[in-house]
């Protein structure tokens, strides 16, 4: 099977915006999977064969590349590498930023999509790392940088986000840009989803649904997969 890391924050780990967690089968990352496995829309209550395995790793409070003051080590710098050596993934989906728009972190859209393009980097050198070892089956890693929505200034995040909202505008401008300089692919979630006024953060249950759908068709029509033999 192909396999997929899902490599998030709190959306990903599956926040509700009123509190609480998502049930498994209600978190986007879940539904891709879902979703990639159906040949067609009459798969949904058939069982088919699966092609996809896809792996959740989702924290809340995951920054790029930054560490929180008293939150621990939340960088998702810390933590990637560590998973592409468990999981050894084919493609890599990377959706974060949204936490890197705290204002303790005072950082500018551009500081934002450096990170992301930090991230980009260390997935590629993994990646040659593993082409140059013994292993004959290693290949690139395929990478789907995904801008997340535009976020909005209202409780309890109005101090915590304190001219993030307006960041957040740009966030998508500075992913595809690094996209483009990093030659991965790209998709911006504004133009699928956008986050609760409940919290103005995360996503309700039909936006999870709806990423799932947009990514997994994506992935389908726009990634390709190179097959080894054994």
């Amino acid at each position: 099977m192909t396999k997929v890391l899902c490599f998030g924050d709190s959306n990903t780990w599956g926040t509700k915006p009123e509190g609480g967690r998502y049930a498994d089968h209600e978190r986007w990352s879940f539904l891709l999977g879902v979703y990639l496995n159906m040949s067609s829309p009459d798969d949904i209550n058939q069982e088919t064969e699966s092609k996809y395995l896809v792996m959740e790793a989702g924290q809340p409070n995951r920054t790029l590349i930054k560490n929180a003051p008293f939150d621990g080590d939340k960088s998702g710098l810390t933590y990637l590498k560590p998973l592409l050596a468990i999981h050894e993934p084919e493609l890599v989906i990377i959706i974060l930023g949204t936490n890197d728009l705290k204002a303790k972190f005072n950082l500018s859209p551009a500081d934002i999509g450096a990170g992301a393009g930090t991230l980009i980097k260390q997935i590629q050198a993994f990646s040659q790392e593993a082409i140059a070892s013994v292993s004959s089956r290693s290949s690139n890693i395929k990478i789907l940088l995904v801008s997340p929505p535009e976020i909005k200034e209202c409780p309890p995040y109005v101090s915590v986000y304190d001219g993030g909202a307006q960041k957040s505008q740009f966030l998508a401008h500075e992913f595809a840009a690094q996209a483009e300089l990093y030659q991965c692919n790209f998709l911006d979630a504004n133009q699928v989803i956008k986050s609760s006024d409940l919290d103005g953060i995360h996503w309700d249950a039909q936006a999870h649904e709806s990423l799932a759908l947009s990514i997994a068709e994506y992935i389908k029509q726009r990634i390709l997969f190179s097959q080894f033999s054994n």
